[in-house]
């Protein structure tokens, strides 16, 4: 899919980004933690990084995870084009969720169970249909 930029699909352990300050240009990254802990930075905000979140961020703005044991950090990751948000967003009118999401370069969203079992469902279908 030419929208997105990066996928990893239970992506485990250390990766080239971790602790590592870096921004995307014009995209999202949603970042799903299935396990691990540690501190997950946005710009200048600092988020607990821990299972059942989702990290929403702004491409544009420098951020980086820190898991304190990386060999446990377990994860799915979606970078798409900012062009592919903005499209959606203007399809579904819903220009306010793009700004709470995103709003001071990104957002923590801790998930009921139910949402963490759907939003891991539509990983699923992103990994089935790029792959």
């Amino acid at each position: 899919m030419k929208d997105i930029i990066d996928f990893a699909y239970s992506q485990k352990g250390k990766n080239l980004y971790s602790n590592k300050k870096h921004s995307h240009g014009k995209s999202y990254e949603f970042v799903l933690v299935y396990a691990g802990k540690g501190s997950f930075t946005v710009k200048d905000k600092i988020f607990p990084l821990k299972p059942a979140c989702l990290y929403c961020i702004d491409g544009l703005e420098t951020h980086c995870s820190s898991p304190e044991n990386p060999s446990v950090y377990e994860r799915h990751i979606l970078v798409v084009k900012a062009d592919f948000i903005d499209k959606l967003i203007e399809l579904t009118n819903c220009a306010k969720a793009k700004e709470y999401l995103f709003a001071d370069g990104g957002k923590c969203l801790q998930l009921s169970d139910d949402s963490l079992t759907k939003l891991s469902r539509l990983f699923y279908e992103i990994k089935k249909s790029i792959c």
